[in-house]
C-alpha cells in the first residue's frame, strides 16, 4: 500500500504543469495551422468562382468592345465575391486569345481567360507569422478560360 504525501502530490502537479507548458505551444501551432490552411482554401474557392463568373460574362456574345467586356467582367467578379475585403482587394484581368501570338493560343483563336488575383496578407491574417511561417507578398491567382460564343 502506497501512502501519498503532500510533497508527492505537489511534485506530480508540477510535472503535469510542465508537460502542459511544453505541449500547449505545439497544439496551438497545429490548430492555428489548420485555421490558416482553411482560410487559404476557402479564399481560393471564392476566387475561382469569381473568375468563372467573370469569364462567363466576358465570353457572352453581347460585347462589341473589350473595354466594355472588361468592365462587366470586373463588376460580375466583384459581385460574386461580395462586399468584404476579398472583393475590395481583388483584381480582375481578361486575356483575349486574339491579342496573343499564335504559338500561345494552343491552336484555338477564340477564347477568353479571366484571371482573379489577391494578395494573401490583405485578406488572411498572419496567424503563424510569429513562428516564421508567413506568406509575405505572395498572391493567390485563379484563372478560368472559356470559348467565346
Amino acid at each position: 500500500m502506497r501512502i501519498s504525501t503532500r510533497l508527492h502530490r505537489r511534485r506530480r502537479g508540477v510535472l503535469i504543469l510542465a508537460e502542459f507548458l511544453f505541449t500547449f505551444p505545439l497544439l496551438m501551432m497545429f490548430f492555428l495551422g489548420i485555421v490558416e490552411f482553411y482560410m487559404l482554401v476557402t479564399t481560393r474557392i471564392e476566387l475561382l468562382n469569381a473568375s468563372r463568373a467573370a469569364v462567363r460574362a466576358a465570353a457572352s456574345d453581347g460585347y462589341r468592345y473589350k473595354t466594355q467586356a472588361q468592365a462587366d467582367a470586373d463588376k460580375t467578379a466583384h459581385a460574386a465575391l461580395g462586399s468584404g475585403r476579398l472583393s475590395q482587394f481583388s483584381h480582375v484581368t481578361l486575356v483575349w486569345s486574339q491579342d496573343l501570338p499564335p504559338d500561345q493560343t494552343f491552336g484555338q483563336s477564340d477564347w477568353v481567360e479571366a484571371n482573379v488575383d489577391v494578395k494573401i496578407r490583405c485578406v488572411i491574417p498572419d496567424i503563424l507569422g510569429w513562428l516564421g511561417f508567413s506568406f509575405g507578398d505572395k498572391h493567390i491567382v485563379t484563372a478560368t478560360r472559356m470559348k467565346q460564343e
